[in-house]
């Protein structure tokens, strides 16, 4: 089980981490579910575990 802080304590600080934290993971599925789309396009595995580790160790670029 996760040390979870009652809603109750949660701080404004606190409470902006977590959004931080949603809006990086969405980020990742995003370019994830763009890979995936790019891998269907081009029908070809050469480099998919390549580009997956790639994808999702990387943080995207602005």
């Amino acid at each position: 089980m996760t040390d979870r802080i009652p809603l109750d304590s949660l701080n404004s600080d606190q409470l902006d981490a977590l959004y931080d934290e949603r809006d990086r993971l969405r980020a990742t599925v995003d370019r994830v579910h763009q890979l995936a789309n790019r891998w269907a396009i081009l029908r070809t595995h050469g480099s998919a575990a390549y580009d997956l580790r790639n994808t999702l160790s990387t943080p995207e670029e602005t």
